[in-house]
């Protein structure tokens, strides 16, 4: 039985994530300023941890919020790739067993011939050899 390989392009769009860390990226700046400006009154007002406790909070809910965010914008088109990826794979070595089941010895030329079918019909070569 003949050796056969199939290649996968994937590609994406990682504007959600850039986006996502984007905003932890300010949101941790903001805090950091927070956090300084906490620390120069706490000589002046007394110590407030406190308000720092609620502002680590709030920062946990943000990067909870971010980190889904970078979630379903990444792992979700992956695994969507990587099924079509698995199906059309299987699809395509389903087709050839049935060519050469069907063709057996000239199995060879009928895969030849759905190599250039592409120029020739338009179709991709796991359709030619499904037709």
């Amino acid at each position: 039985m003949p050796d056969y390989s199939l290649a996968v392009n994937i590609t994406g769009d990682s504007a959600s994530f850039q986006n996502a860390a984007k905003q932890a990226k300010e949101f941790l700046a903001q805090f950091n300023n927070e956090l300084q400006e906490n620390q120069r009154q706490s000589g002046k007002t007394g110590t407030s941890w406190e308000q720092l406790g609620q502002k680590l909070d709030k920062m946990g809910g943000k990067m909870k919020s971010a980190g889904t965010k970078m979630s379903i914008g990444l792992t979700a088109p992956l695994t969507l790739a990587g099924k079509e990826a698995f199906t059309a794979a299987s699809d395509y070595e389903e087709n050839l067993n049935k060519v050469d089941v069907a063709f057996g010895k000239n199995a060879d030329s009928v895969e030849k011939w759905a190599d250039t079918a592409i120029t020739s019909f338009g179709l991709s070569k796991n359709q030619a050899l499904e037709a």
